[in-house]
């Protein structure tokens, strides 16, 4: 990302923000409300079109290509977000399975009933890697709020994803679960190579569960450094 800009009205949200992420990295964006970090991650996949600057993502540049080939390039990135967005009267297993419409159609990607056999294993798999493979059955009212952010976990890594993007994953969450959570994401990134790039206001987690905080206050970027070289104090003050 180069010299973004993003405006509302006469609102500066972001200001010559520049930076670039390795592969495999997990990166925390932080700030207060109204800092822009929300806005910058959609930005990133032109979920919201930037005013100026260029995002190079996956070795191209998205700022130019229509919407057929951005769709492509969204497809090798996962979502999760403060609201789990899972489908209520179906099961976990079927969820977990609209993970793979990013680049299938159809019914038979929509309930597994009609799935194909290699999709069911493909989605039973990915429960596993979140520890719910026993709930599989269960509809999506019948499980916690920390078991619905694991199945929206399950279903963005059924897309085989090169990024995740994780928007305030855990503010919905208690504290115990929101640890929990954030562990899992960071274990999960780190064993399948995994880019993370997650939103959060909580510096613990910022700090303990990303390899890079960057930090922004009203839209320009005031913090960029390891992880390790950061204290709590330090990237704390962006807050007051």
């Amino acid at each position: 990302m180069k010299n973004l800009n993003k405006s509302y009205a006469q609102t500066k949200v972001l200001t010559d923000v520049s930076f670039a992420i390795n592969e495999g990295t997990t990166t925390s964006i932080i700030g207060s409300n109204g800092s822009g970090k929300s806005t910058l991650l959609r930005t990133l996949l032109r979920l919201i079109e930037p005013d100026s600057g260029e995002i190079h993502f996956l070795d191209r540049d998205i700022t130019k290509i229509k919407k057929k080939e951005l769709r492509k390039v969204r497809s090798q990135v996962g979502f999760v977000f403060q609201k789990h967005n899972l489908v209520p009267k179906l099961s976990v297993l079927s969820n977990v399975m609209h993970g793979k419409l990013s680049e299938k159609k159809g019914p038979r990607y929509w309930y597994e009933s009609l799935a194909p056999k290699q999709c069911r294993e493909e989605a039973m798999e990915s429960l596993r890697a979140v520890g719910l493979e026993d709930f599989a059955k269960r509809k999506t009212t019948d499980i916690s709020g920390g078991q619905s952010q694991r199945v929206a976990i399950a279903r963005a890594l059924m897309q085989k994803p090169k990024i995740i993007f994780a928007d305030e994953p855990v503010a919905s969450l208690d504290p115990k679960n929101g640890e929990k959570i954030m562990e899992l994401f960071y274990n999960l990134a780190k064993e399948k190579n995994i880019t993370l790039i997650f939103v959060s206001h909580n510096v613990d987690h910022a700090l303990n569960y990303s390899d890079r905080v960057i930090a922004l206050n009203r839209g320009v970027i005031n913090i960029d450094k390891d992880s390790k070289s950061c204290t709590k104090d330090a990237i704390g003050c962006i807050y007051e």
